[in-house]
């Protein structure tokens, strides 16, 4: 039984945690007992996004907490190499006050290299993240890296597989699945990719994450939008043939399969309608269908789909259990890669004792 949630923890273990990634929170201080004043290592970066815990910094918690901050994504490993994790602990006497403080950091590869065991030990084959672009497929990568697990780079997969895919080639692909643990975006994200991975991969796990179809349309369009350099609704048929994502013609040929593709009851034959582009109510139920196909393909097999909404989730204590981790892997779920800067936070607060004291050591 797991019994290390923060309710539990007692004055008299002397210790509250604070791990802050944000570099700006990375604080310069004096030996513990010393009146020293914190000074910012990084003064000269951008100041905390808005969403950034504002306590984690006071000293104020007795709880164990732990802060992961903002750090710039790679497409191809998640959460860069760079960003720094700050633990910050406090001695106490038993009436509560502090009498000194201290902080040391770890790099994500480190909190990673603490957390691997635990990931590396799974009983299952792969697990896909099968939601489609903009339900927070990029924030998924980032708590997969975290947890320890082998995240496939997104576009070189994406470049070098999606299109051999709209001819029915898997065999590279599923060589490159081979080399890791996890997925997401584009092929994986696209069409019925998953009931192929689902044959060729026995034993692996599924994770559709899933957001408002109001929402994530005006989601996905502004993204496209902001990426093309036009205002929404003014982005036309040629900006996407012109638009070189990957290479040339990437985001055409995948806009005219996936949702400009239709059959002709007179030709009997599929046509590309460009009429449909960004069509509200034809983009919804494409989106709505494929969620409707996926949950009916796992009606008999419930432990092997995991159906998520990022958004409305606390902690990432869902997907630990799905995918069999201890149950003491527990922490808030940032969110990264947001259309709009301001929607993006990239703070994780530890939930659990027994995490915190890992992650320290201890």
């Amino acid at each position: 039984m797991c019994n290390s949630a923060i309710e539990g923890i007692r004055v008299d273990r002397g210790r509250s945690w604070c791990v802050s990634a944000h570099p700006s929170r990375c604080l310069r201080e004096g030996p513990p007992g010393s009146s020293k004043t914190l000074e910012p290592i990084h003064s000269l970066l951008a100041p905390t996004r808005r969403r950034v815990d504002q306590q984690a910094t006071r000293g104020t918690r007795s709880d164990p907490r732990a802060t992961l901050n903002r750090g710039r994504l790679n497409g191809s490993q998640g959460v860069t190499p760079s960003l720094k994790v700050t633990v910050s602990g406090y001695k106490m006497y038993t009436a509560g006050s502090i009498i000194a403080s201290y902080k040391m950091s770890l790099s994500v590869a480190g909190v990673r290299l603490k957390l691997r065991p635990y990931a590396k030990a799974k009983k299952w084959n792969k697990c896909f993240c099968i939601g489609s672009h903009k339900t927070g497929t990029t924030t998924m990568n980032a708590l997969m890296n975290l947890l320890g697990y082998d995240c496939a780079p997104e576009l070189e997969m994406a470049m070098s597989t999606s299109e051999q895919l709209q001819h029915g080639l898997y065999q590279e692909l599923f060589e490159k699945i081979r080399q890791y643990d996890f997925f997401q975006d584009s092929p994986f994200s696209d069409g019925l990719t998953w009931v192929a991975l689902d044959s060729a991969f026995p034993g692996s796990k599924f994770i559709y994450t899933y957001r408002d179809p109001e929402s994530w349309f005006e989601s996905l369009v502004r993204f496209q939008a902001k990426n093309i350099g036009k205002a929404v609704g003014e982005v036309s048929p040629k900006d996407i043939a012109d638009f070189s994502f990957l290479r040339s013609g990437f985001l055409k040929t995948k806009t005219e399969y996936f949702w400009l593709a239709r059959v002709d009851d007179r030709l009997q034959r599929v046509v590309h309608d460009w009429s449909l582009l960004y069509d509200k109510k034809h983009y919804i139920h494409l989106y709505i269908e494929r969620r409707d196909q996926i949950l009916k393909y796992f009606q008999r097999r419930e432990q092997d789909l995991l159906v998520i909404d990022l958004t409305k989730e606390d902690s990432v204590k869902p997907i630990a259990d799905f995918l069999e981790l201890p149950c003491f892997v527990n922490f808030s779920i940032p969110a990264f890669n947001a259309t709009d800067e301001a929607d993006n936070n990239y703070c994780v607060n530890v939930l659990d004792s027994r995490l915190a004291e890992i992650l320290l050591g201890k």
